[in-house]
């Protein structure tokens, strides 16, 4: 508003004008919230690589230990003392692999493996399981639309997503409190995707998980999703369980929000989006082998690690295998050239120096077609077994691994 004084009519007066800002004081609130909340994409998004790039080292170093340990437990004599050091040794190898695909899973690094999935059926699995797994005085309650649209997902990954969001509720209601599950139909605008970073307008299926606990303080709501942010008393939580929420929505390309106060309780809102297609009754793990499988031939083990080099080397040679060992793709490659035939099975690690596994890869193909290579790497898997396995490899190994993959591995290529 400006005033400007003036005559009126042989009178002095006041002229008083005013432009109504209503609409640019909107925008530059929305424009403030859009900055804010591509900010934040953007640090979790260096969060994400940062994982993605650790991922490499830390498994190796996790194979490195936990190869060492399967290997001891081979040799006769131990005492009941030292088996349980052993397998104490493995189970906290075991724990630390799961963090690090919890790391990855945030940062969308792993595949998921897709499918129509029917929400309304994992909402009913985990909340069976959770009834039996929370205290007595947490209620569980369900409101589960019978039209709702299959969604395109990972079964297991959707089941983690429910388990965290459980999990996460009965933390917030130690004296009990009601955990509720809700599922509908919704269709995101253009206008609402537009005001959220990376969303994708269209149909979604909407999974609501409420709570009456304690809710989440306001100074502390914008960063539940970050990896390792917990206000849990030291040893009682990771971290990581939202943000391993968040990023299995992101990787099936939905959208997350969370509502709360402090003292009325917290709504989460996953948003998936909805696919055509019939809902799949999900794939039966094979059984896995009653004993150790064993063999005779040749194998060629390539990686420039020493120490996992010897181990696995020490875990097929206890199972009849001969072993040739390289440290680079060059030198594995001197060595097909020599033995030729004589070798059977080539096991490689992707992330080596020079040459790496890829492009030793593909010589490998050129010098002998039907030489089977198995590609194991401590690298983060999305979307790399596809890659490999369309390069002509016969089988994917992450690290860590255990002895039974490695061998239950070579023996299915060979056989």
């Amino acid at each position: 508003m400006q005033v400007t004084r003036i005559s009126h009519k042989g009178r002095p007066a006041l002229l008083g004008h005013g432009i109504d800002i209503t609409a640019r004081k909107e925008a530059q609130a929305e424009q403030a919230r859009l900055r804010e909340r591509l900010e934040h994409a953007q640090r979790m998004e260096v969060v994400g690589t940062l994982a993605g790039g650790i991922s490499h080292d830390f498994n190796n170093m996790l194979q490195a230990v936990s190869g060492y340990a399967q290997i001891m437990l081979l040799r006769a004599g131990l005492d009941q003392e030292q088996e349980k050091y052993l397998h104490s040794i493995l189970e906290a190898c075991r724990r630390a692999s799961e963090l690090v695909n919890q790391l990855l899973t945030f940062s969308r690094r792993t595949e998921p493996r897709t499918q129509a999935v029917d929400l309304n059926r994992e909402v009913r699995q985990v909340a069976r399981v959770l009834e039996r797994t929370i205290p007595r005085m947490i209620g569980i309650e369900t409101s589960l639309s019978p039209d709702l649209r299959p969604i395109n997902a990972d079964p297991t990954q959707i089941e983690q997503v429910l388990m965290n969001l459980g999990n996460n509720a009965r933390d917030a209601m130690p004296q009990g409190g009601i955990l509720r599950f809700e599922t509908c139909n919704v269709y995101l605008d253009e206008r609402y995707s537009a005001r959220q970073v990376g969303v994708k307008a269209g149909h979604y299926a909407l999974l609501k998980v409420s709570d009456t606990g304690s809710g989440i303080p306001r100074e502390v709501l914008p960063r539940i999703f970050e990896p390792f942010f917990t206000t849990k008393a030291l040893g009682e939580g990771t971290g990581l369980g939202l943000s391993t929420v968040y990023g299995i929505v992101k990787a099936h390309q939905g959208h997350i929000t969370c509502y709360s106060q402090t003292g009325q309780g917290t709504i989460f809102k996953v948003y998936l989006p909805a696919a055509e297609g019939e809902v799949g009754e999900g794939q039966a793990l094979p059984p896995g082998p009653r004993e150790l499988p064993g063999g005779q031939e040749t194998v060629l083990l390539v990686d420039d690690e020493p120490a996992l080099l010897e181990i696995a080397r020490e875990m097929l040679q206890q199972f009849g295998y001969w072993v040739l060992t390289a440290m680079s793709g060059e030198e594995a490659l001197d060595i097909c050239r020599q033995h030729g035939r004589q070798i059977d099975l080539v096991i490689m690690d992707l992330g080596m120096p020079g040459m790496g596994g890829r492009a030793c890869l593909r010589e490998l193909r050129l010098l002998d077609p039907d030489l089977p290579v198995i590609i194991s790497t401590g690298y983060s898997t999305n979307g790399q077994e596809e890659d490999v396995r369309r390069a002509g490899a016969a089988g994917f190994l992450p690290k860590p691994y255990q002895m039974l993959e490695l061998l239950t591995a070579v023996s299915q290529v060979l056989d």
